[in-house]
């Protein structure tokens, strides 16, 4: 099974197989990164993962899901393409992970059976969503306690907008329609208020290094939330509870911002960058 894991020349995802070719050798930080950020939250609030169900939204192949599946949880990872859940599935059979489960099918379609979920990962894809209100309501209903959303963000406009975006389909890493929308933080805080969780937290990581090498721009910047349900809070350092009227919390720092619209209102009154 090694061999024909190891056959496989673009890896997006850092699979803990001796020889694994990623795509691009950062994914080997990026990932765990992501992963650091937000699952001891999501551990302080749901608790020991055994057990628990745990579904990864527009999966790839399946990496998150494979490793809450390696803490016991019960985990089930769709996407909308048959390919990289087709090697998603080498490594589930290769590590034997009866508790991994992995489907092929589209998250806004209404007639895949899921069930019922204790923790939902929607990592990278609310930015590739031709109808983000309709699945996130979905994924509301279906979730019982905590729902990550990783997305990028108009980060500096404080209204609550889904801004339209042309995209490829042709790219795996994209969603499954050329018209897609990117959300604002209020976009994003609204939208899973309307999902049935009522409190969302944005969560800016002291360490944002690794989010500015993959986007340098400080006006679309990736970003954390969690949407709870229940009585449950969060606090910390880096843990902000926000509503649609939160100001825009900027992972940049305020020159970073100043510097961005500055350069906005020149192009609008000059028409030049």
């Amino acid at each position: 099974m090694s061999s024909e894991i190891l056959a496989i020349k673009d890896w997006r995802h850092p699979f803990p197989v001796e020889g694994l070719q990623l795509t691009r050798p950062w994914y080997g930080s990026w990932h765990p990164w992501r992963l650091s950020v937000d699952q001891p939250l999501i551990k302080q609030l749901v608790g020991d993962l055994k057990g628990k169900r745990v579904l990864d939204v527009a999966c790839n192949d399946a990496w998150y899901a494979f490793r809450y599946a390696q803490e016991g949880a019960d985990a089930v990872g769709i996407d909308g393409r048959a390919e990289p859940i087709a090697r998603g599935s080498l490594v589930k059979e290769h590590f034997g992970l009866d508790n991994l489960k992995l489907m092929v099918g589209d998250i806004e379609d209404r007639t895949i059976p899921l069930g019922q979920f204790d923790v939902t990962l929607f990592y990278g894809i609310l930015y590739h969503l031709a109808d983000p209100i309709t699945v996130l309501k979905r994924l509301g209903d279906i979730t019982t306690k905590v729902i990550s959303v990783q997305t990028f963000i108009h980060a500096l406009d404080p209204s609550p907008e889904l801004k339209l975006v042309r995209e490829a389909v042709e790219e795996e890493a994209n969603g499954l329609t050329n018209l897609v929308t990117v959300p604002t933080q209020a976009a994003v805080a609204d939208m899973l208020e309307f999902a049935g969780f009522n409190r969302v937290y944005r969560i800016l990581p002291s360490n944002y290094d690794l989010a500015r090498q993959n986007n340098s721009n400080p006006a679309e910047q990736w970003a954390f939330f969690l949407g709870i349900k229940g009585d449950q809070t969060l606090s910390g350092p880096g843990i902000h509870e926000i509503t649609r009227s939160s100001p825009p919390l900027n992972q940049f720092g305020l020159a970073s911002q100043l510097a961005a619209r500055a350069k906005r209102m020149i192009k609008r009154l000059t028409g030049k960058v």
